[in-house]
């Protein structure tokens, strides 16, 4: 039978302060903060976590002061666990140290082999009144979301470790932005899990077109870290959709919910996650983009919205005529087959109309769509049009980063454009060092987006994107200034891949941006579909400076593997991790 030990914590304030030092005391002199008021809630940046001695104190420090009437028995609790359960109390006598603003528990008796969890509830605050930012986001949050915890075990009991770990969204598609085909997979991935699957169905995530109308979905996978859904119907084509996804609702399967991460910080979702796609073909039917007269009234140029099948570009498919009188000019086609130049036989100042075929294909055999209405090759997109200047409206706008913006590596850069004549782009970026400019790269693309990983000796750039027509011309430009962060400390497993079939025996790499690592911990589990939990099978420890275990796995009832990797400290206190899900080819 296992022993119920009843809690019991008093409040301790460490002497040693005066009543005209001590900042806590009511009547003490406020001084120069008089009139001041403290907004700012408290964070806790050090507590004991990891691997401890039986007769350890258990210590959490604090970011600022803190009221330690706040401290009690009912905002803090320290709890041995079995994994998601609280196997019973932990006794212990709780004090407060007010210079260095740290709290220490120290058991009344020494700890037994297991896991145990600390809890410091929100309810505690600072000396201002300001509650206790446990998840150190910056904002207050409902409860527990704020309750600050920290999980550490004796020797021999880390099996019992609950999981405090929020799931968190990687990534989604398809992406905003993005053409799809008829059938697109919206496909959820999450990290921190794993994920309680009974919330990952169509009651949670959902398809509308237009904005309103439903769109049934059919889920085709599932797993504790993905989830892919396919409409059960083909869509629309030219029709805008999106998904909306019911992210409160979601948890892992300890009953963290499922959270927005943003640099390294948690925050919850106060609306569900939605994004917009756009189900066309790759190629729609082409359009006139505009006409150009040409200097000394030579000709015209006229330019299309896409790439043309040049063998549709004759002399029978393109006539031009001035009132009633045919004009037969000559025709060059653009090089980058958008267009093309029609040459007069001799310079005429007079209006001119030409006439184009809707028998005019796109390179993807699309026919003209002239007028407009979405559908080409119709009798209507056979006309004329007048040969006069479109109007003009070259534009080019870097849409991210914003301008002054903190980006981390890689950097990715997006931009809108409009206008006839805009043919590429070309993106210069430079960064400053020492107070001189300096070009780090420069590309020319057709896309409207780049990639890059920059030096992180700098942190100053700039990024100019112009808009160029086909003879190299500058038409317009926009230039966006930006910091770059420093990569933070990252461990990331680059095998295998995360949902990877593998052979015995397998193999996990990894790589590490991290100071003061002094090993590895590679720890391999099991997926019991029975319990519906992970099982630890082994354990591999290695040195600082290997980075590559090899382990023969046995065969098991379910091929579901988990392999975590913990960076850890002298101590042996974890300080990063990673793992990835494989299945085991048996």
């Amino acid at each position: 039978m296992k022993q119920i030990i009843t809690i019991l914590l008093t409040v301790m304030l460490v002497a040693g302060c005066s009543q005209e030092d001590n900042p806590l005391h009511p009547d003490s002199d406020p001084g120069d903060l008089a009139g001041l008021t403290d907004k700012v809630s408290p964070t806790v940046v050090n507590a004991t976590s990891g691997e401890v001695t039986p007769y350890a104190k258990l210590v959490v420090q604090f970011s600022e002061a803190m009221n330690p009437e706040t401290l009690n028995q009912t905002t803090v609790s320290v709890y041995q666990t079995a994994g998601d359960l609280n196997v019973g109390p932990v006794t212990g006598e709780l004090s407060y140290h007010v210079p260095t603003y740290t709290l220490t528990f120290i058991p009344d008796a020494s700890l037994p082999q297991g896991a145990f969890i600390l809890t410091i509830q929100d309810s505690a605050k600072d000396i201002a009144g300001n509650p206790l930012d446990g998840n150190d986001n910056g904002q207050i949050d409902a409860p527990p979301l704020d309750y600050f915890r920290t999980t550490f075990f004796t020797a021999g009991g880390e099996l019992g470790l609950r999981d405090i770990e929020y799931p968190y969204l990687t990534d989604q598609t398809p992406t905003e932005r993005r053409m799809t085909d008829r059938r697109p997979i919206i496909q959820l991935r999450f990290a921190g899990g794993p994920m309680d699957t009974t919330y990952l169905n169509t009651n949670t995530v959902k398809l509308f077109a237009e904005g309103t109308e439903l769109v049934p979905l059919e889920r085709i996978t599932l797993s504790n870290t993905t989830v892919r859904f396919e409409p059960v119907d083909p869509l629309q084509n030219n029709t805008t959709y999106h998904v909306s996804v019911n992210v409160s609702a979601m948890q892992d399967t300890s009953g963290n919910p499922l959270m927005e991460r943003r640099n390294n910080r948690y925050y919850p979702y106060t609306e569900n996650l939605e994004w917009k796609f756009l189900v066309a073909d790759e190629q729609l039917y082409p359009t006139v983009a505009g006409i150009r007269l040409l200097t000394n009234d030579i000709g015209f140029r006229l330019r299309f919205d896409q790439k043309m099948d040049v063998a549709t570009l004759t002399t029978a498919n393109i006539r031009v005529r001035q009132q009633t009188e045919w004009i037969y000019g000559s025709i060059t086609i653009d090089s980058d087959l958008r267009g093309f130049h029609y040459y007069y036989p001799s310079p005429i100042s007079d209006v001119a109309e030409v006439w184009l075929s809707a028998t005019i294909m796109s390179q993807t055999g699309y026919p003209l769509d002239q007028n407009n209405n979405g559908i080409g090759g119709e009798p209507a997109d056979s006309d004329w049009r007048q040969v006069a200047n479109s109007p003009l409206s070259h534009t080019v706008q870097i849409t991210e980063p914003d301008e002054n913006a903190e980006v981390t590596n890689p950097v990715t850069f997006h931009w809108g454009s409009s206008g006839m004549d805009l043919s590429y782009f070309g993106i210069v970026i430079e960064g400053n060092q020492n107070g001189e400019w300096g070009i780090i790269t420069q590309e020319t693309t057709e896309a409207d987006s780049f990639h890059i990983e920059l030096p992180e000796t700098i942190t100053e750039f700039r990024a100019t994107v112009s808009g160029y027509d086909i003879d190299g011309n500058v038409l317009d430009a926009d230039q966006v200034n930006f910091t770059l962060v420093q990569s933070e400390s990252y461990l990331h497993i680059i095998q295998p891949q995360d949902g990877e079939m593998v052979d015995n025996p397998v193999t996990v790499r990894w790589e590490v941006q991290l100071d003061n690592v002094d090993g590895f911990t590679v720890r391999w589990r099991n997926y019991n579909s029975d319990t519906q939990t992970w099982d630890l099978i082994a354990i591999n420890t290695t040195n600082a400076t290997i980075r590559t275990v090899t382990r023969t796995l046995t065969s098991t009832i379910y091929p579901d593997w988990r392999v975590e990797v913990i960076a850890t400290d002298p101590g042996g206190a974890p300080l990063l991790d990673d793992y990835v899900y494989f299945i085991l080819n048996q």
